[in-house]
């Protein structure tokens, strides 16, 4: 596939045809990797893509944590610092 470079203000850019935007899931920030041969494009994961499901899947399991009091005091908390 050929695309012409644009002038886009004192800058140039590519335009991507929508069916490569939505075929990679392009969202507003993409990664450009630099190689010998040219450039690469890729899709930039959002932080914590695919938590819910995995949550979801496995349960809640903060029960596990119950006997963790935050709020207890040991003898460290005691003495003066």
């Amino acid at each position: 596939m050929k695309t012409n470079i644009i002038k886009i203000g004192t800058s140039k850019g590519i335009r991507i045809p929508n069916v490569l935007i939505k075929e990679f899931k392009l969202k507003n920030t993409v990664e450009l990797e630099r190689f010998e041969e040219g450039l690469l494009i890729k899709s930039v994961d959002e932080p914590r893509a695919g938590w819910r499901e995995i949550f979801e899947k496995n349960g809640d399991d903060s029960a596990r944590f119950s006997e963790w009091d935050e709020t207890a005091l040991s003898s460290f908390d005691e003495g003066e610092w």
